[in-house]
């Protein structure tokens, strides 16, 4: 089961130094989120800092966990993750979500659409990069009228297409369309604009399989990631995650890096091809990486 790290805001050194920790480590990848200002504090820039993070990296593949589809246009991605592909001497892999912070993007003047449209605008923005990425698009839909016959410098082969799923309607009309199909099932918790932390704490294994199952049905040869948050130490951050993790699926991936590594390890039992691990609290992957690796 490959393992990736993602950048915490909050993480020492800042993500240079962060990522050029990593590739000595065993994690397959490394990815940052996709955010202007969440959580009451301004975020780096994806691509931008991507960029960075590759020319200090050898090894680990790079990714977003999951690039803003709201922020974002899909021609803009494209163009974006030609170029680090290209940078990276073919370690990027795409990675796109719906975008879900309602808050960040009205306060960014940015339009907040209905989760059905977010849905939507998600699965024709995989469409135009999946297209631009492998030779030209000519798109002409709902929400997006694109022709282009290329958006960035020519790769090779083009990363692997993947997007942040967590529902039955996306796993449907959008799996079919990818490489790897990244399960989120937290989708959820975070449909409403914010996360629902009880919704969060009530994800259940049978939750977890059912969207893995229909993942496998809609794509059978797509492989599966599994996003999972989780928070390491004994402080009172930790602790007020683990209330939130309650007794759900995602009960043990709060607490010492011993009992999360664990508990990460631990959902191998799911069959599935890759974890990416979102920090909720300052400098999870490195003290992590000692007990995984």
């Amino acid at each position: 089961m490959e393992l990736v790290a993602t950048f915490g805001n909050d993480d020492d050194g800042g993500p240079v130094a962060w990522g050029r920790r990593r590739d000595g480590e065993g994690w397959t990848g490394v990815a940052l989120a996709d955010h202007i200002n969440a959580g009451g504090q301004g975020w780096w820039h994806p691509f931008v800092t991507l960029g960075a993070v590759a020319a200090v990296t050898q090894r680990v593949r790079l990714t977003h966990a999951f690039a803003n589809n709201l922020m974002r246009s899909p021609v803009e991605y494209a163009q974006a993750a030609l170029s680090l592909h290209a940078i990276s001497g073919g370690r990027f892999e795409v990675g796109i979500g719906a975008g879900w912070v309602e808050a960040e993007m009205r306060g960014a003047g940015l339009v907040f659409p209905s989760p059905k449209e977010r849905a939507e605008r998600l699965r024709e923005a995989v469409v135009i990069i999946r297209d631009l990425l492998r030779g030209g698009c000519r798109h002409h839909g709902a929400h997006y009228d694109v022709s282009l016959k290329t958006a960035g410098p020519a790769t090779g082969d083009p990363p692997l297409l993947a997007a942040s799923l967590g529902g039955p309607w996306t796993i449907r009309n959008i799996a079919p369309l990818l490489d790897r199909v990244e399960i989120n099932p937290l989708g959820s918790a975070t449909r409403g604009g914010e996360l629902d932390w009880a919704g969060l704490g009530a994800v259940t294994s049978d939750d977890v399989k059912a969207l893995i199952d229909l993942a496998r049905s809609a794509n059978p040869d797509a492989e599966i990631g599994l996003s999972v948050f989780v928070a390491v130490g004994d402080g009172r951050s930790v602790k007020s995650m683990a209330n939130a993790f309650g007794d759900g699926c995602f009960s043990g991936l709060a607490g010492t890096p011993a009992h999360v590594s664990d508990a990460v390890l631990d959902l191998e039992r799911f069959g599935i091809d890759r974890v990416t691990l979102v920090p909720t609290t300052p400098n999870c992957s490195d003290l992590l990486a000692p007990h995984l690796f």
